[in-house]
């Protein structure tokens, strides 16, 4: 099931009207706005020809330590590399992630938040900064405006999530959000129909 973005709220981004969630439709639990499946989100998201891109997404927390500060947990999201992409998201400093950043053994990074970066980092360069999150090494490779959310769902920190090559077989279990971007002239019913 598609929501189209302005019935969630206005959203900040560029051309948010061709933003929607995707949703799955849980018929016997009577959910229309039920959390996805990653064999779903491959199927539909690699055929639709309704939809220009599309990416998921999850809350998470972490914990943070190894600047000097006192272990701290942190609620994060947890994101598909191109998906801050998809909602035209715009770093105040350093970059977004890219592909590489979600593929398996690639050396950590972190997306911050502004909140953050000023609370903890006093507001100073932290674009390749050395950080622990979770007991790993991770680097930061750029800090997000104040108040950004990823449709709704924001925190402190965000970190790339890689889909290993068995989520395209995966068709049990539920637990990723979807955002996409309709392509140019499509309708969110036109797109609902198709999906």
């Amino acid at each position: 099931e598609l929501v189209y973005s302005a019935l969630l709220a206005p959203l900040p981004y560029a051309d948010a009207d061709r933003l929607v969630m995707v949703w799955e439709h849980n018929l016997t639990r009577g959910r229309p706005r039920n959390v996805i499946n990653s064999g779903n989100y491959f199927a539909w998201s690699e055929r639709s020809t309704s939809l220009e891109a599309a990416g998921v997404f999850s809350p998470t927390v972490g914990n943070l330590s190894g600047d000097g500060g006192a272990p701290e947990e942190l609620r994060g999201v947890a994101v598909q590399p191109r998906t801050l992409g998809i909602v035209g998201a715009r770093p105040m400093s350093g970059r977004l992630f890219v592909e590489a950043d979600g593929a398996a053994g690639a050396p950590r990074t972190l997306l911050i938040s502004e909140g953050l970066w000023q609370r903890r980092f006093g507001g100073v360069d932290v674009v390749g900064k050395a950080v622990v999150m979770n007991g790993e090494p991770a680097t930061i490779v750029g800090v997000l405006p104040a108040g950004f959310t990823l449709v709704g769902f924001g925190g402190e920190f965000w970190r790339p999530a890689s889909l290993p090559a068995e989520a395209r077989t995966n068709f049990r279990g539920r637990s990723l959000m979807s955002v996409a971007r309709l392509r140019t002239g499509v309708s969110p019913e036109a797109a609902q129909q198709e999906l």
